[in-house]
């Protein structure tokens, strides 16, 4: 029983890359903004919407897109008064698909890119917007008024 059971969990063992075994293949991402509360869309590469919301938000997302392809990801923000901007999410090699080559090599050309965990994700990805000029020039003649309004009221 010992024997069946050693070489069964050994089987297992060489059945799977150490990727697969230690890591996943969707992550959690926080997308935030600064300013806070930007509209973002999140769309594939063949530009595709897969998620659209308002940050900071946390969305869970695929770290491959096909067998030996990172999944990458375009996240587009937008809020009032601010330019529209992009931002990449990409996939990178997760380091313990490295950790195959120890093990067993072939399985790590079979197994990890299969699944998907031979890649990983950052955790958040951050954007900065920048004020566009007709907001500026808005904001400053609302400025304007209300200081002659304040003027003419003493």
């Amino acid at each position: 029983m010992r024997k069946v059971l050693s070489i069964a969990v050994l089987a297992s063992f060489f059945c799977t890359g150490c990727a697969t075994v230690f890591s996943d293949s969707s992550y959690p991402v926080t997308i935030v903004s600064c300013p806070p509360e930007a509209q973002y869309k999140i769309k594939n590469q063949e530009g595709d919407l897969l998620f659209s919301g308002v940050t900071p938000s946390e969305v869970t997302l695929d770290s491959e897109d096909g067998y030996f392809s990172a999944a990458k990801y375009t996240v587009e923000l937008n809020k009032l008064g601010f330019e529209k901007t992009s931002v990449e999410i990409e996939g990178s090699l997760d380091s313990w698909y490295l950790g195959g080559v120890f093990f067993f090599p072939p399985l790590m050309l079979i197994i990890d890119p299969v699944t998907g965990a031979m890649w990983k994700l950052p955790h958040y990805k951050a954007a900065s917007l920048q004020a566009n000029e007709s907001a500026n020039t808005l904001n400053k003649q609302k400025t304007e008024e209300i200081n002659a309004k304040h003027v003419c009221s003493l």
